[in-house]
């Protein structure tokens, strides 16, 4: 189960996710992400396990200009891996 603390700075908002994050978190994040108008960071410092749907959201995040902090490096390897995988088909 995905746990999300915000936090706010001017025009910038900090999601800090922390657990495991699976696809059926995804609805949650996208709610609360577009429930803010400013420039949004994702801070994955407590995330312990993704799996390949949160992955390829991330990824998107990301190549739209997001920004993601504390990434766990497994989590940036798969993410690196599923872009030249996008790129290649």
């Amino acid at each position: 189960m995905i746990r999300i603390e915000t936090s706010e700075r001017r025009n910038l908002v900090t999601l800090a996710l922390s657990g495991r994050i699976q696809a059926e978190d995804l609805p949650e994040l996208k709610r609360v992400m577009e429930s803010y108008s400013k420039q949004l960071v994702l801070d994955l410092t407590g995330v312990k396990l993704v799996d390949r749907d949160v992955v390829t959201f991330l990824a998107d995040f990301e190549t739209d200009n997001g920004r993601i902090t504390n990434c766990p490096n497994y989590i940036r390897e798969w993410i690196r891996s599923e872009r030249a995988q996008h790129r290649n088909d």
